[in-house]
């Protein structure tokens, strides 16, 4: 009787020692997988870190790109402008050279007539 709860108690830590080792197995199966999801983000990160880096230096080289584009605009306007100041200036000129060579064609036909 003594032996039969001996070999009862044998099986049951047996028993215990199977589910421990299952347990352990499994929990080991587990962190195996959080330690490869954990490098899987970790090199995702740094990829991502990665990217950020060259769209924030593409973004100043973009920024600067505008601020030259920019004054180079301003300064076309400015020449544009003051073409079409002088283009006016022309026009009002020979406009009134043309009245004057009307007037002397005038003139010469009343001179010629006389």
């Amino acid at each position: 009787s003594k032996l039969s709860a001996a070999q009862d108690d044998v099986m049951s830590k047996s028993k215990d020692i199977r589910e421990l080792k299952d347990a352990l197995a499994q929990a080991q199966a587990e962190a195996t997988a959080v330690e490869e999801a954990y490098s899987t983000l970790k090199a995702r990160v740094k990829v991502v870190a990665t990217e950020l880096k060259e769209r924030r230096i593409e973004c100043r080289t973009l920024s600067s790109s505008v601020t030259e584009l920019s004054e180079a605009k301003s300064s076309l306007e400015t020449q544009v402008t003051n073409l079409q100041s002088q283009l006016s200036q022309h026009d009002l000129s020979h406009s009134e050279k043309d009245e004057e060579m009307g007037r002397l064609n005038g003139t010469i036909k009343e001179l010629r007539s006389e």
